[in-house]
Formats: C-alpha cells, structure tokens, sequence
C-alpha cells in the first residue's frame, strides 16, 4: 500500500491533520492502534465536560442545601451520568470515523512502526503490512506520568482515565497535582459529596496561571471545603489496605478512599522506530521539531502533544493545519501567536496570551488592570461574588488577559478578540454592552487606571 501522508494517531492532532489533507486532494492512511478520538474525546475534555455539565445544576445550590442531598440519590444519578458519557463516546467516534471516510481517508486499526524514511510497517491483527508515504505525521499524543512510587495500582490509586468511570463517588478523594486535570475533577466529585484533598509539590496550584489568579483560587477553593497541601514534596502514593496513603517527604502521611495521580503527562513516542530512522527526540522524549512543526527529517512531521510544545487540543488542530500546509508548499496564517485556555468547574479560569512575567523576560514594560465582578447587575443575578479579571498591557496595547469566577468561561472568545487585535483603551470606548451582561466587567478592567507590573 502506497500514499501521500500517513498519520500515526487519531487524537485531535491526527483527525484534523487527515481532515484537512484530504480536503486538500492528498490520499491519506490515519493509523490508531486504540480508540479514534484519542486522549481528549476519550479520557479527557469530552468526558470531564460531560460530567461537570450533568451535575452543573449543583454549583447552583447553596453547598449547605446540597450537603442534605441523599448520597444515594447521588450514587444512582453518577450510573445515569456515566451511561450517559459513554454514549456520547461512542457517538462521536462514530461520527468522527464517517466524517473522515466520507472524503477519502483510509483509517487502519493498528499499531505502526517505522522501517525507513519513507516506509511503515503495521500490525493489523496480528499480520504485517508495509505502508510507503511521501510525507508523515507523527500524532500519537501523551499519556500519564508516573513515577516507581507514585502510579495508578490497579487499586485505589487511579489516572484520569479511570476516575472519569467510577460509579460512585468516594467519600474522601486525594488529587495528586494541582493543575487543570485535578481541579475539573476534582469540583465534579466535591458536587458529588466527596472530600478534596489537592497536594500540589509546586508553590501554588493553577501554576501556569497569573499569581494573583492561583492565590484567589486556593483561597475560594478552601472556603468551598477542600484541604489544601501546597509546596509539599512527595514520596510515595500507594494502596494500602484498600485506601490510599500519601506519604510526604517528612513522613506525615494522608488518607482517603481514592486517589487521582495528576502530576503531567508524558510523550507516547516509544515503539515507533524513531530511533531506527534517526528522529531526534529531547531529554524528555519529546519530538524536536521546527515553527512548521516538521522533525530533523524533512518529510516526516510531528504534531500536538508529542513534540511538547503546547499540551493542548486547540493547539494540536492548528499544528495540524500548519503541518499539512507545509507539506504542500502552501503559505500558512496559522502561525501561534497567543495561546488560550480554560479551566471548567466550580470556580473557571481563563487565560489568554502570555503572563506577566513572560512579558517580563522578553524585556517588555508591562502595566496592569483589574477589576472586580462585585458590582456587575449580571454576576450579581448569577451569585457571582468573588470574579476578578487581569489585563496585561504592552505599549498601550491588551497583551493578555485572566480571570477567574464561577461564570468567566463566558468571556473567553471575547477575550481571545482583544488580545489577538491588540485592542487599547480607544478601541474599547467605541463598543458598547447591551445591560446587564457579564461581560460589562471585561470592560471596566480595560478602562480602569493601570499600575506598573
């Protein structure tokens, strides 16, 4: 079997790749050795969403009220939840598979390895067939870090993609890792009933966030009832006795029904034979690659969470476009300019472009502005009390922009506007907000007086 492109992986990456190329005219063979989908429709933004939009309802209780609900109502509406999650997994892999066969893409279920520079051979149950191609793209994601003291068990101590099916909600649950993964989850058990305790080894959680948006967050997340460990190193997370205990490195230990290790991710680029063809991988075993996400060997690309760049799925798809032009000597406007991302649950934070001290670094006078969401009318409806919004500025000029709240997932796109438009103050005057909106805060933080970062 011969082709234009083949694609190693049908995560976000891959799918959009083999979407685009075949729109494009290029035959293309998308390899996946697991579910299509990959991480993101199967074991992480899919169903997480899922899970928080089925129990949203509770972030809208008083958390008093909803400490009278029964636990086993709980437990019988956490079966339907999960019922309900897999359905719409399968769907989609459906669809998604259609879709792609619909303009011409061959999709193989196998597992592929490289033989040369221009040649794969895949296992394809249980029989080896050789696969030539121009050109190929290595999408083949990541998967959960692990150390020899801190992994999943097969007990209590559990990934993502095991927590995400539990058909009852754990009395007390300890998170190791206070990063986006830990916080979703964690406020999707926390409506369920159960305990949080988050350990975070870095100095704050939400670590790639604004400072002023991480110390709002722990500080409303202990107000909600979860127990906070932060800046406290770890040695060993283990099943013992059917519970699991978190030993610190000064002995004190904790204690919960489960655990969820959340510490990073790790890039799934071994057994593929890169090593054979000479692809240069970095320390981490992430693949080096060029701005056109191309590796040290000019037909053979590599794009999304395997090379290690930005480790997220929006990031992945417009890699994908920028990889797929290239291969056709096409000239691309997808170039990343500001990253954008959001955290989901009971308290959201958005971010949008680079911190404040990335700005910094890149020796760029920085000012700030901020407001509240107190005084919003809309928030106010909402029960919105403790929305705070951050606006980096450079040369007159909105370089990022942050913020935190129950509701602030709603400013996102807006928010991606402003930045990438490079809006100032003049700009924002000439725009007026329908009243009430939430968005009427966005704009008083741009109008308000600055201060030097």
């Amino acid at each position: 079997m011969n082709c234009d492109l083949a694609i190693i992986g049908a995560g976000a990456a891959g799918i959009k790749a083999a979407q685009v190329a075949a729109e494009k005219g290029l035959k293309v063979v998308l390899i996946e050795r697991g579910f299509i989908g990959g991480t993101c429709l199967n074991s992480g933004c899919v169903p997480t969403k899922h899970l928080l939009s089925q129990t949203d309802f509770l972030k809208q209780l008083n958390y008093q009220q909803q400490d009278k609900l029964e636990h086993s109502l709980m437990n019988y509406d956490l079966i339907k939840i999960q019922q309900r999650k897999d359905e719409l997994i399968a769907i989609l892999r459906q669809e998604t598979a259609e879709r792609l066969e619909a303009l011409g893409v061959i999709i193989l279920k196998g597992k592929a390895n490289f033989i040369k520079t221009n040649k794969l051979n895949i296992v394809l149950s249980g029989e080896n067939q050789e696969l030539s191609f121009k050109n190929a793209i290595i999408a083949t994601g990541s998967a959960p870090v692990a150390l020899p003291n801190i992994r999943p068990d097969g007990g209590s101590v559990l990934a993502s993609s095991s927590i995400i099916n539990l058909k009852k909600a754990p009395k007390d649950l300890i998170i190791l890792g206070g990063g986006a993964i830990g916080i979703e989850l964690g406020s999707f058990f926390h409506r369920l009933g159960t305990k949080i305790i988050m350990v975070e080894g870095r100095d704050r959680i939400a670590a790639t966030e604004e400072p002023t948006i991480s110390e709002r967050l722990s500080k409303q997340l202990i107000e909600k009832g979860w127990e906070l460990h932060i800046g406290k190193p770890v040695v060993s997370l283990v099943t013992v006795d059917d519970e699991s205990v978190l030993t610190f490195a000064d002995g004190n230990q904790l204690k919960a029904e489960f655990s969820l290790v959340a510490i990073g991710r790790k890039p799934l680029s071994q057994g593929l034979g890169l090593e054979e063809i000479g692809i240069n991988l970095n320390q981490r075993g992430f693949i080096e690659t060029d701005e056109n996400c191309t590796s040290n060997i000019p037909n053979i690309y590599a794009i999304g969470d395997v090379n290690g760049k930005i480790m997220m799925a929006h990031i992945a798809e417009q890699q994908a476009m920028i990889a797929v032009n290239h291969i056709l000597k096409e000239h691309t406007d997808y170039k990343i300019k500001h990253v954008s991302s959001c955290i989901y649950g009971d308290i959201e934070l958005i971010k949008v472009g680079n911190s404040v001290a990335e700005l910094k670094t890149q020796g760029k006078t920085v000012q700030i502005s901020t407001a509240e969401f107190k005084d919003n009318i809309f928030a106010k409806c909402l029960g919105e009390n403790d929305a705070f919004v951050q606006i980096a500025w450079v040369n007159d000029k909105i370089a990022s922009i942050s913020a935190i709240g129950q509701n602030v997932s709603h400013l996102i796109t807006q928010a991606i506007i402003l930045v990438n438009k490079e809006f100032t103050k003049d700009d924002m005057q000439k725009i007026f907000l329908p009243v009430p909106i939430f968005d009427e805060t966005l704009k008083t933080a741009i109008l308000n007086k600055r201060q030097q970062a």
